[in-house]
């Protein structure tokens, strides 16, 4: 009968274990985005070298409206551009990963704002100076509990007006931190 029992119990733990394994997996898949298309620009070559995906300027800003407007399929489009670089608050700094996003970018990688807001299309249009950092950064730039909205920081030599703080996305399958400057 122990035997029974200590075999039963193994097959619960191990179909429990399984379950959330699988749930862990499915949600990391979900954060990717389900139904997301990444457009990149072509490869740029000089001299025999080739460069590489991503390393040609190809892609222009008309090029995601008329995706847009000419696909009913497309529901929102973004674009970007990513650099490294140093941030700075007070006499503290930092370096890492640069986004400039449009203001559809958060909802198409399904990120959320912990606190602040978003950047609008008015911002945007204007080129407002403003940024949404991730919980990295913050750590990193702040002392802990003071409020980063409406704190200006230094981003690669410019000032910006922190607006948003993101919710913490935890580590990728890299091992590298989801979060972002944008």
């Amino acid at each position: 009968m122990l035997g029974v029992f200590i075999g039963v119990a193994a097959l619960i733990a191990m179909v429990a274990i399984g379950d959330g394994a699988s749930a862990a997996v499915k949600k990391q898949l979900e954060s990717l985005g389900t139904n997301m298309v990444v457009v990149q620009p072509g490869a740029s070559g000089a001299g025999g070298v080739r460069s590489g995906a991503g390393s040609a300027s190809t892609l222009t800003v008309t090029d995601a409206e008329t995706i847009l407007h000419d696909d009913p399929a497309v529901q929102r489009v973004s674009y970007l551009t990513r650099q490294s670089g140093q941030v700075e608050y007070g006499d503290q700094n930092w370096s890492t990963s640069i986004q400039g996003v449009t203001p559809s970018y958060l909802d198409i990688v399904s990120w959320t704002i912990a606190e602040g807001s978003t950047m609008t299309e008015q911002e945007n249009d204007v080129a407002d100076t403003v940024c949404i950092l991730g919980q990295t950064v913050y750590q990193n730039l702040f002392p802990p509990g003071e409020d980063p909205i409406g704190a200006i920081i230094m981003i690669k030599g410019v000032p910006m007006r922190v607006i948003g703080l993101l919710v913490g996305r935890g580590q990728t399958g890299y091992g590298r931190i989801r979060t972002t400057l944008s």
